[in-house]
């Protein structure tokens, strides 16, 4: 797939489906769908920690006058969500960590589009007909435990690819090749965005074994359990293939949001619901990362923008979608797991 510049990007994700503009603040909590396509120029839509409605705008003219008359909104001013994934850059820099799980023969600065075995979480993978993403880290489905968790759009949701689908570690734009033996797993369950519906996950699952699957994320460690009540503004952790572990801050909770993805030299732009806004560093091929504190999943990194704003799906809506999906000694919803 040619690379496509990071402005032609957001450029091409304004142009979007151009619906009246009538009506976009009343219909905001019964339809968010609506609300966003009911104008390109808007974003997102969130209730910050005051709560005040917040609208996340690409260029403020008409929307603030809007927003005036009314006394009720805050406005900020935002570039185009994009997921991130589909044009990882050529010379991605990595930060030194070192993992603490077991011995391992990796040493703290190791290249994360480079080849792992067992391969852990934040290194690069993907689908053998996409680029590359990031391995986000363990979990376990329908009882087995050499699972691991990205988006769908990294194992290849939006490309066709199916229940029982190789994935490569690392991803073909590192060199991952199925004929170079760099199958880690198959996909076993797969939930990717649909037009015309409110997402709330862009997510997939796939098992292999001990010997090609690591029970921690490289930079972070194990990862077995979720935060059951983040807050706004609190800090988290993520590791991924092209920027390595980097520092986010918890800017918004329950976000609705519309996300730009190029599928077959094209961008289509999907609507999310319930998702988590985090501010702090990101970059194309870090989609599928996990977000954690204190060794607990905090969010699946799947998009983000040149505001230095990342977006995340909320780990509840990931767990009701795919049932049979659960981290190893979670406890979550009343229920204790092995």
């Amino acid at each position: 797939m040619p690379k496509v510049s990071t402005r032609s990007k957001v450029i091409t994700a304004i142009v979007g489906t151009a619906l009246a503009f009538g009506g976009l603040f009343s219909q905001q909590s019964k339809e968010p769908a609506r609300i966003l396509n009911a104008d390109p120029n808007i974003q997102y839509v969130y209730t910050d920690a005051e709560g005040v409605r917040v609208i996340g705008v690409l260029d403020d003219k008409t929307t603030l006058k809007a927003t005036a008359r009314s006394g009720k909104y805050r406005v900020e001013k935002t570039t185009a969500f994009i997921f991130y994934g589909e044009e990882p850059p050529d010379n991605p820099t990595y930060l030194p960590f070192i993992i603490n799980y077991r011995a391992l023969d990796w040493p703290a600065n190791r290249d994360r589009s480079g080849r792992w075995r067992p391969a852990p979480g934040g290194v690069s993978i993907g689908h053998p007909d996409i680029t590359a993403g990031t391995l986000g880290g363990h979990i376990c489905y329908n009882g087995n435990c050499n699972c691991f968790l990205s988006n769908a759009h990294v194992m290849g949701g939006l490309n066709g690819a199916q229940i029982g689908d190789p994935i490569l570690q690392p991803g073909p734009h590192d060199g991952g090749r199925l004929s170079n033996g760099d199958e880690i797993g198959k996909i076993v369950a797969i939930v990717a965005p649909k037009s015309g519906i409110n997402n709330s996950v862009d997510a997939a699952i796939a098992c292999g074994n001990e010997t090609t699957v690591y029970p921690e994320i490289y930079g972070i460690g194990r990862v077995d359990n979720v935060f059951s009540n983040p807050q706004i503004g609190m800090t988290a952790t993520k590791c991924g293939r092209t920027t390595g572990c980097t520092t986010l801050t918890l800017a918004a909770k329950d976000v609705t949001v519309k996300i730009g993805y190029y599928i077959d030299r094209k961008w289509k732009s999907y609507v999310f619901v319930h998702q988590m806004l985090w501010q702090g560093v990101s970059a194309g091929g870090d989609s599928g990362s996990m977000i954690v504190t204190d060794l607990l999943f905090d969010s699946l990194l799947f998009a983000g923008n040149d505001n230095e704003q990342v977006m995340g799906n909320d780990p509840a809506y990931i767990l009701q979608t795919i049932p049979g999906a659960y981290l190893p000694g979670m406890r979550y919803q009343g229920l204790a797991y092995p």
